[in-house]
């Protein structure tokens, strides 16, 4: 018997999972937006997966073989390497596929029980990016949020912070590196994939069809490869990209056909040229020089120059990343060639493309494993989802463990949580955290940061939780424009707590939106003036001196800011 929480999670998942597939998101790890619960008791064979409902159900034909089977809800992310070793974990909320020696994962949050740090709820909207290396190496990314995967040496990331100068947020997206440095700074409002050096950009002028404008390519350069003309454009593969001239409105389509796709797609090359008209309904990208594309409601796959060379004839197709690729017939998946003869017969519920001569199956839609290409397994199916290798590493769910988290055993990972703690007002949770680190790995980079944490950044002792609450309230007024009561509850966790310095910084962010930049600065200063190591009193401090017009005082506060914490992103875009 399932139980109502249970029931109502799986509903939300449903649509989470219907929402991924109406963005396209087709690849082998779209379906890791899964919310991963923590919760035990129920037997996942005894839990019957629910069709989305309303309107998700247009988007729900595009991906109904997703809901064909359970979807996971108690277990953990992890990696593995050729053996089948889990080698990396979390706790991660969101992870990717390994792609040029990285995988782009979100940190999941922490919170402090009975003296323990353990990984707390996860859902899609928590946690923050980071990007791990295939030796383990978890870098945070406090300050953008990457969900799309690394196709390149660079990648599209998305950054929505104050930046120094401004009293403004300014969403927006530019290119990183491989340890996540920002390398551009032109600011994009919205942009794709970056692949083969180009990236989808969306400009133009505004349409009736296209209120946001149109998609275009631009080079790491920022220059306009491509025109900005396509309602949908696809990253490039192998020098072909697949893309959209029209926009297609939800009350013309057929919905009385199976499918109701929303985009009528064609390849591109490089120059904006059409060199594969379609039109299709669906499409993926070029690997080994065939495409999986829909048409009629049927899979099949072209060569490069629009040839088919495997019929439309089947219910879903992976792609060729291998020398088979993964095709779906009857509800079972079996694999074809190049010429799309029948190589692994069709025995598997569920299946994935090849990758380094090995491919994720599953026999029973419960558990995965891995299967070499005379199809039989050769790591063995103990996993509750699995996904393609790269470079010797593997995404897979994994039973979950609420062991909690140990500074000895991921100091990172602590320290993160005590910075995440601090932005989320939980400032007792981040001394803990950073004192656990100090004592547990005293001479590890992670000790270094928590102790900086811990002067430029925590009050020296733990506050009473009526004065985090009441301070929690102020801010959360705040976001609420309810400056007034925002305004009288800073006043009095200020008076009542006169070494809770970052109220004060809260407190300016208030003055700052009101423009009453001179009663922020005599704030700040008196502020500073007792508690002269609080760096993002410098930052705030700036930002009023730049709303006053006085650029030489703001360039020095945010100069003292980053100073006192080079660490902290929230100021370093």
């Amino acid at each position: 018997m399932v139980s109502l929480g249970r029931f109502i999670a799986f509903r939300r998942l449903a649509r989470v999972m219907a929402v991924a597939c109406a963005l396209n998101l087709t690849s082998a790890s779209s379906i890791n937006f899964a919310e991963p619960a923590l919760a035990t008791g129920e037997v996942m064979s005894e839990v019957k997966m629910l069709k989305p409902d309303g309107s998700m159900q247009l988007w729900y034909y595009n991906c109904e073989r997703l809901f064909r089977y359970p979807i996971p809800t108690n277990f953990d992310f992890a990696y593995i390497d050729k053996s089948g070793k889990v080698i990396i974990t979390g706790p991660f909320n969101m992870a990717n596929d390994f792609d040029h020696g990285v995988a782009v994962v979100k940190l999941g949050q922490q919170e402090l029980k009975d003296g323990k740090l353990i990984a707390g709820p996860r859902t899609t909207s928590m946690g923050f990016s980071a990007i791990v290396a295939s030796d383990g190496k978890i870098t945070p990314l406090y300050n953008l949020d990457l969900k799309i995967p690394f196709y390149d040496e660079l990648a599209v990331g998305y950054f929505n912070r104050m930046e120094p100068g401004t009293t403004q947020f300014r969403p927006h997206y530019d290119l990183i590196d491989r340890s996540g440095t920002k390398v551009t700074n032109f600011h994009w409002e919205d942009a794709k994939e970056y692949s083969e050096g180009l990236v989808a950009v969306k400009s133009g002028e505004p349409t009736p069809e296209a209120q946001n404008g149109l998609w275009g390519y631009r080079n790491k350069e920022n220059k306009q490869v491509i025109a900005a003309k396509f309602h949908e454009a696809t990253r490039f593969s192998e020098g072909l990209a697949a893309v959209s001239p029209k926009a297609v409105s939800l009350l013309s389509m057929d919905r009385s056909k199976k499918s109701a796709h929303f985009e009528s797609y064609s390849y591109i090359d490089r120059t904006g040229s059409v060199v594969i008209p379609g039109p299709f309904q669906e499409v993926r990208p070029f690997k080994n020089g065939l495409a999986a594309v829909l048409k009629d409601d049927k899979w099949g796959f072209i060569d490069k120059k629009g040839a088919v060379v495997v019929p439309f004839e089947y219910d879903w197709a992976g792609d060729y990343s291998g020398k088979l690729a993964p095709v779906e017939k009857d509800l079972l998946v079996g694999y074809v060639d190049g010429t799309g003869k029948v190589k692994i017969p069709f025995k598997f519920k569920d299946a994935r493309e090849f990758a380094e001569g090995l491919a994720a199956a599953t026999l029973d839609a419960k558990k995965w494993g891995y299967i070499s290409e005379a199809g039989d397994f050769v790591i063995a199916p103990v996993f509750q989802r699995a996904f393609r290798f790269d470079g010797g590493r593997a995404l897979v769910y994994i039973d979950s463990d609420l062991e909690p988290i140990t500074a000895a055993k991921d100091p990172v990972q602590l320290q993160a949580a005590a910075r995440q703690a601090r932005d989320a007002g939980q400032p007792n949770e981040a001394r803990a955290a950073c004192n656990a680190i100090i004592a547990a790995a005293p001479n590890s980079e992670s000790a270094k940061q928590a102790q900086l944490l811990l002067t430029v950044g925590l009050p020296d002792h733990d506050l009473k939780p009526e004065i985090i609450d009441m301070n929690n309230k102020a801010t959360f007024l705040i976001q609420t424009q309810k400056n007034k009561e925002a305004e009288a509850l800073f006043k009095q966790v200020i008076a009542a707590e006169p070494r809770f310095f970052t109220a004060a910084g809260a407190y300016s962010y208030l003055l700052l939106s009101e423009q009453r930049y001179d009663e922020g600065i005599e704030l700040l200063k008196k502020t500073l003036a007792n508690h002269p190591s609080y760096a993002r009193g410098y930052w705030r401090l700036g930002q009023l001196y730049a709303g006053k017009g006085l650029q030489d005082q703001a360039a020095t506060s945010f100069a003292k800011a980053k100073e006192l914490d080079p660490y902290d992103t929230e100021y370093m875009q």
